[in-house]
């Protein structure tokens, strides 16, 4: 176990081209090492080969692959915070499920991304969570 944010989603990640900040420290405690790195790379939708180095950046060394443990936590993460943004969701009004979604028609989590700076998906409506929290939980399953 080490000292982990907890908390870490785009909302709480400062990148000035160098160095990554974490913002809001609330939530810290102790947790898996892979924890952090695992939420940073389901947010920022990193592939394995980009996985690999920053891994390798945390270790201080090479990285061939990446360890089982960490996929469980990108999956552990996804799945976790889909299921808040779901639930936000339905506490925003959200009506929830249709009984119409499947993996097939959830949007990506890189669709959801491209609506939101076109403001015709906000995170800060019923909406916007649902498919947020979708997007995640699909992740959480192609990973």
């Amino acid at each position: 176990m080490v000292l982990s944010h907890n908390d870490v989603n785009p909302t709480n990640l400062v990148y000035d081209g160098e160095s990554l900040l974490f913002l809001d420290w609330e939530t810290a405690g102790p947790n898996d090492p892979f924890y952090d790195l695992a939420a940073i790379s389901v947010f920022l939708r990193m592939d394995e080969v980009t996985c690999q180095r920053l891994l390798a950046a945390y270790e201080g060394e090479p990285v061939s692959t990446v360890p089982t443990r960490f996929v469980y936590n990108q999956r552990l993460v996804a799945v976790l915070c889909g299921a808040t943004f779901l639930n936000l969701a339905r506490q925003s009004g959200h009506a929830g499920a249709t009984g119409g979604e499947t993996l097939d028609s959830t949007p990506s989590l890189a669709e959801v991304y491209q609506r939101m700076p076109s403001g015709s998906l906000s995170v800060a409506t019923g909406e916007g969570q649902w498919s947020f929290g979708l997007a995640l939980v699909k992740a959480s399953v192609s990973l």
